[in-house]
């Protein structure tokens, strides 16, 4: 017999099993892919894990109806099945989604700091009765780092790091406006707090004056080590600076 006259044998009667099309001589498994139904039995005929369990018979767990041997859920497709299925399967998913979702969150957030920081801008406002009147729009162009300590600014994934990424008023009292904010870190923006320009500056002049005066006690009175002097630094009786 040649090699054609067998194709042709092999090709009389060969039909799918499931909607009665016509089959290729190549085809094997005995189902087409022209349809759901065809390429289902097609998938799990052409598995051989699948044609070991194809045997085996299994009820729903729910209802005891007869399913498929190859359904994972263990239930039918009846309303009150799938539905028992959909809440044991929610339940299953919950800590990996939690987790993906947190993850998606933070990146998420990351990548775009500024809605984030407006609606957090927006409950302070509320919570302090100072106007709010920013779009994002109105925000300055984040830097790359700090520009109070030249520190880069970092994410905590959920918690504040003295590095972390805000939005702080220059005036606190003008509140949330356009040409009023500016990007902080949080260890800026925490020593800021609510202070004017004017209590700033007095701030820093008592600061520098205070470490200058340490300095000096300390060359005066040959302090070596950094706890003698903190303790020496603390004795000071520094009187407060005359503004200018």
């Amino acid at each position: 017999m040649t090699a054609e006259e067998d194709a042709e044998a092999r090709d009389v009667g060969s039909v799918c099993k499931s909607c009665g099309r016509k089959l290729s001589p190549t085809n094997s498994v005995g189902y087409c892919q022209q349809t759901v139904a065809c390429r289902r039995a097609y998938r799990r005929m052409g598995n051989p894990k699948l044609q070991e369990t194809s045997r085996i018979e299994r009820r729903c767990e729910a209802c005891g109806s007869r399913i498929r041997a190859d359904n994972v859920s263990g239930y039918c497709n009846a309303p009150d099945c799938r539905r028992t299925w959909g809440r044991l399967r929610g339940r299953l998913r919950r800590p990996t989604r939690r987790e993906y979702h947190r993850n998606y969150n933070h990146g998420y957030r990351r990548a775009n700091p500024e809605p984030f920081a407006l609606k957090g801008a927006k409950r302070r406002a509320k919570s302090s009765g100072v106007p709010f009147r920013l779009t994002e729009a109105d925000l300055p162009p984040i830097p790359d780092r700090c520009p109070v300590f030249n520190t880069v600014f970092r994410y905590g994934n959920g918690r504040v790091l003295p590095e972390s990424l805000t939005l702080d008023r220059i005036v606190p009292t003008l509140g949330y406006v356009p040409g009023n904010v500016m990007w902080l870190s949080h260890r800026a923006n925490a020593m800021k707090q609510n202070a004017s320009i004017e209590e700033l500056h007095k701030f820093a002049r008592w600061a520098l004056a205070f470490v200058e005066e340490a300095r000096n006690h300390s060359t005066e009175h040959g302090v070596a080590s950094t706890v003698e002097l903190q303790q020496s630094v603390g004795r000071l009786p520094l009187a407060p600076t005359s503004e200018k």
